[in-house]
């Protein structure tokens, strides 16, 4: 029998329940179509669970290839993932963490303000958003956006820092300690918070200050590199405090395991002349010359350093030369 003779038994069939039983045969109807809109619906989420899956696997391999020092094959990981055009939010958020990763980050930026315009109304992605932007200088979209997300979270760490970060770069710094002190509040453990918060109190004059919150800084857990930059800010504190016989073994302590600059090096020979170690300072100079023979701070230093050696001992402290940041 074929296919198209059955199709008419099938009609027939309907037609004569229809007309027995008309109410009967609009639910079977329903019934019909219900069921192929479920059908439809299981592909179609089958089908999306694949391609994120997929998208996933993509992701990770180009991590792993970043971390081995593959950026080519991380990009071609990325290259294909995008493709795949994913369409749910976590899997193209996946996907913007990548390739933020991977040093790909205005296309990030761009998949990530796709997914803000998508959710409005999800303060975490905005406020993810906005560390971005910051991070990509745009600051002054940064700090826009992250007024809009303390609209949606008056709570949120990454919108209050953001408000902070670029009130201290307008030079605002009532302001920006007023937001840096309500972020300490919903944060007062956070590392971020506690250097830059310090970092403040040294621009506004107030080394007493900063010095516990670096302190506070150095119980946290952190890289060789990360201990050494905290030592160093402790260090540059005791020095504006004018500690100066404490304020030498820590920034020499520091200087060791850091990139040291000409200014650097014109700090630590300042503080050595203050607490009376002029032929360490005389080193200390020295090094400073080195990387820039040119360094006004260094000029003026070495006259201070030469009108002191010239001095008898008890006149070996000197009225200090104001360092430059």
């Amino acid at each position: 029998m074929s296919p198209n003779h059955d199709g008419a038994i099938s009609r027939s069939f309907i037609h004569e329940i229809h007309r027995r039983d008309p109410l009967r045969t609009e639910m079977l109807r329903l019934l019909m179509v219900f069921a192929l809109l479920v059908t439809g619906c299981q592909s179609l989420q089958k089908r999306t669970s694949q391609e994120s899956a997929s998208c996933g696997a993509l992701c990770t391999r180009a991590r792993e290839a970043r971390e081995q020092g593959n950026s080519d094959q991380a990009n071609q990981y990325i290259n294909e993932a995008l493709r795949q055009k994913p369409s749910d939010v976590e899997t193209r958020r996946q996907l913007a963490e990548t390739m933020w990763t991977t040093g790909r980050r205005t296309e990030a930026v761009t998949i990530y303000k796709s997914l803000c315009e998508q959710q409005p109304k999800d303060p975490k992605l905005s406020a993810r958003l906005t560390l971005m932007l910051w991070e990509n200088d745009q600051h002054a979209e940064a700090a826009i956006a992250a007024m809009s997300v303390l609209e949606l979270d008056p709570q949120s760490k990454d919108a209050w820092l953001i408000k902070a970060r670029n009130e201290t770069e307008a030079g605002q710094l009532d302001e920006a300690l007023a937001s840096y002190i309500r972020l300490s509040q919903f944060a007062p453990d956070d590392l971020t918070t506690l250097i830059e918060l310090g970092d403040l109190h040294l621009k506004r004059g107030h080394p007493d200050r900063a010095c516990p919150l670096f302190r506070s800084a150095l119980q946290h857990p952190q890289s060789i590199h990360q201990r050494a930059e905290i030592e160093w800010k402790i260090g540059v504190a005791y020095a504006r405090s004018q500690r100066w016989s404490v304020a030498v073994p820590v920034l020499e302590r520091a200087i060791s395991q850091r990139t040291a600059s000409a200014e650097d090096w014109c700090l630590l020979s300042w503080t050595r002349m203050q607490s009376g170690d002029l032929s360490g300072a005389q080193l200390d100079l020295q090094r400073a010359l080195e990387r820039d023979p040119g360094s006004k701070e260094a000029k003026k230093i070495a006259q201070q350093l030469e009108a002191s050696l010239e001095s008898t001992p008890s006149q070996n402290f000197v009225t200090p030369v104001k360092h430059v940041e």
